[in-house]
């Protein structure tokens, strides 16, 4: 196979609906009834072999700096991310590096597709599983996760669901002052 070269870097927006989601104070909440509307991006970086590299991300801002960057792919070798990286890095410097991390994934599934092999082999990953756990991370007053009582429900339907951890982080907005706790338990 010949070496690999960049000849293409594409960008879609398309826009989606999310069922059952509400904007809320920190981000999109669980909102029975109600949806929004989001607008993402993909970015497909292409070959001469044939292989290309795919991402979707949803961050307007770093749509406008992975657009940049993209001028500067074409004709380089995608296997060669960290000169692509360094190089993305010290253009970048003055727009605080925004738009690298979508760049750099699309480059990361471009090497899966071209050695056959997912990221993880790559990067001389051994394991088969990885523990998981649900989050509760934008719970406050206002949001479906209120009370005590509230989060121990959610609590007990994760342990229905076989899950044996929780995150959860509540946020507490006293006068000016903000305090929050973050913290994992377990399920019993």
């Amino acid at each position: 196979m010949p070496k690999p070269r960049i000849t293409k870097v594409e960008f879609e927006t398309f826009t989606y609906e999310l069922s059952d989601l509400g904007r809320g104070e920190h981000g999109p909440t669980y909102s029975p009834g109600k949806s929004i509307t989001n607008t993402a991006y993909a970015i497909t970086i292409s070959t001469n072999v044939g292989v290309a590299g795919e991402f979707v991300f949803s961050g307007p801002i770093e749509y406008a700096g992975a657009c940049v960057v993209a001028e500067m792919l074409v004709g380089q070798d995608p296997l060669e991310r960290e000169y692509i990286y360094t190089r993305i890095k010290q253009m970048m410097r003055q727009q605080a590096e925004i738009g690298i991390a979508p760049v750099d994934i699309a480059l990361w599934d471009l090497a899966g597709k071209y050695h056959g092999a997912p990221i993880h082999r790559l990067l001389g990953g051994y394991r088969k599983t990885l523990p998981t756990y649900p989050a509760s991370v934008h719970a406050t007053e206002n949001d479906e996760l209120k009370s005590p009582e509230e989060m121990a429900d959610f609590a007990e339907q994760c342990k229905e669901l076989g899950l044996a951890q929780h995150h959860d982080r509540k946020a507490d907005h006293v006068g000016s002052g903000f305090s929050s706790y973050s913290h994992y338990s377990s399920i019993s």
